[in-house]
Order: C-alpha cells, then sequence, then structure tokens
C-alpha cells in the first residue's frame, strides 16, 4: 500500500488505499502513531501525513533531524526500503530519492524511517503533480514555458540515470516525482514496485511502465487546462493534450512526437530516448 509523503508543505496522495490524504490527524488517532517513534531515542511523531487501515505515513523529528515514518506490512515496505538503500549507497544515485535512516519490525509490521526533502531558504521540494493540479487531478494554473523546460529536465536527467543502470521505478506518476528549483535533477519517492533485475519490467506487475506514466508528467507541465492527466498513460496522440497556447512551439511539438517512444520496456532504448529528449531542451 503506497502512502504519499509531505515535502516542503505538499501533499501526494496515496493510490492504493484510495482516499484523499489529510494535513493533519489527532494524534490520539490510530495504534501507529504511538508505535511510529518506539524505540528510537530522541524521536517525537510531530503530524500524520496520510494513511489506511493498515499503513501510515507520519512527520517526525528524530535527533533533531525532520524525518518521515511509514509503517505497512512487511510484504510492502521491504523492496522499497531494499531498493532505496540500495540507490543510497550508489554514487551515481545517492541524490536520486531519500535517505533511509532506519528499518525495524513492529508487532507484525515494518518501520521505515527516512530523511524529509525539506525546503532550505529560496530552494522548495514540490511533487510534481503539485505544480498545477488540484486534488482530483484537474490542471487549474499554466506553469510558465521555461519554468516547465527546468522541471522537465530534472525529471528526465534522473530517468536517464535510473535507465543508463537497470532500474524501472513501475509507479512513475506525477505525484512519486519530486523537483527542487536549485537542484538540476529529480528525486523519487514510493519505491515500493522498483528493480532492477536483469530483465524486469512493470507490466510484470500489472502496471504501466515508466515510459507510459512519464506522459502524465508531460501532461502536467504542458497539457491543456482542465485535462485529467492522472489517467493520461496513454502514448496515443500526445499533441491532443497540448495546451492550445503551446502547440506552435517547436519544444513542444518535438517532445510530445519524441513521447511515443518510450512505449519500450527495454531501459537501455528508453535511457537513449532521455538523452534525446534532453537535447531537444538545449537547442
Amino acid at each position: 500500500m503506497l502512502v504519499g509523503l509531505l515535502a516542503g508543505g505538499v501533499f501526494v496522495r496515496s493510490y492504493a488505499v484510495r482516499q484523499e490524504l489529510f494535513a493533519a490527524l489527532d494524534l490520539e488517532g490510530p495504534q501507529h502513531v504511538a508505535d511510529g517513534c518506539a524505540g528510537l531515542d530522541s524521536c517525537e511523531v510531530t503530524k500524520v501525513l496520510g494513511g489506511g487501515a493498515i499503513a501510515q505515513a507520519l512527520r517526525a523529528t528524530l535527533k533533531g533531524e525532520d524525518v518521515v515514518i511509514k509503517i505497512d506490512e512487511p510484504s510492502r515496505l521491504t523492496n522499497e526500503a531494499a531498493v532505496m538503500q540500495k540507490l543510497n549507497s550508489e554514487d551515481w544515485s545517492k541524490n536520486l530519492c531519500p535517505r533511509v535512516l532506519h528499518t525495524s519490525q513492529l508487532e507484525g509490521k515494518m518501520r521505515l524511517v527516512m530523511e524529509m526533502l525539506s525546503d532550505k531558504g529560496d530552494c522548495t521540494w514540490k511533487t510534481v503533480r503539485d505544480v498545477s493540479l488540484n486534488k482530483r487531478g484537474e490542471k487549474v494554473k499554466a506553469v510558465g514555458l521555461e519554468d516547465a523546460k527546468t522541471m522537465w529536465a530534472s525529471v528526465l536527467r534522473t530517468m536517464q540515470l535510473l535507465k543508463q543502470h537497470g532500474w524501472q521505478h513501475c509507479d512513475l506518476h506525477p505525484g512519486n516525482i519530486m523537483v527542487n528549483n536549485c537542484l538540476d535533477h529529480a528525486e523519487l519517492i514510493d519505491w515500493e514496485r522498483g528493480t532492477n533485475a536483469d530483465g524486469a519490467t512493470c507490466k510484470a506487475q500489472s502496471v504501466a511502465g515508466d515510459g507510459a506514466n512519464l506522459f502524465q508528467t508531460f501532461g502536467v507541465l504542458f497539457g491543456r487546462k482542465w485535462t485529467k492527466v492522472q489517467s493520461m498513460t496513454s502514448m496515443k496522440n500526445p499533441l491532443d493534450q497540448v495546451d492550445k497556447k503551446l502547440k506552435n512551439d517547436k519544444f513542444v511539438i518535438a517532445t510530445a512526437r519524441k513521447l511515443a517512444d518510450l512505449a519500450t520496456e527495454d531501459t537501455a532504448k528508453q535511457a537513449k530516448i532521455f538523452e534525446e529528449l534532453l537535447e531537444l531542451i538545449e537547442k
């Protein structure tokens, strides 16, 4: 069960529990809140970020550092923790997802403690989803073309690196992509389905591949107003989704056409396509 995290004051929705997350709950609520800091020194839960009947996402301070604590079934968190720890340990990928600080078992549940992506001065984190959408996934404001291109480039750089090393995220909707206006790369969250096993594909998990899901991000940044981009996983006619003000922009047109090539599950081919998409920005 995927539970959204809070970063820089921005919500990420949980799709598995299929309910809206909430900004704060009474801390006298679920038992998970009391368990969140159990056995951890200098730890205090400060906010419930979201959850369901089983899973919980909590904001806390641990030894003076802001953290996110996820509590869920081991079957759901074991892979996420392992994937993130592996990415944390590699020089090329250590900044592509939050740092894992602690894992432990809690009476049949698993606890995953990770850093919170916190704002620093003018440098702010937000999900791609929250750049311009409301909670129903409807586009309510336009993103300036240059800002959209900058965010798009940061996402492409991260995806190019992951694909060069054979990684599949397999849940790459805009709510799981974090961008920061001071960084040239994005960070990804919710790695429950992530894998770099040889030959592994997202289709094997009955979910859309990373290329198809990236079409949603294109829709958030360059799509027309009021488009429900959360359901945009089809590579058909991407130009039909472009904001009418951008339909004559050569960069947007070329990008929309190139997106269709990402339908492949071959990570090496995807890496090359991400390189070509980045080249379109630099032209």
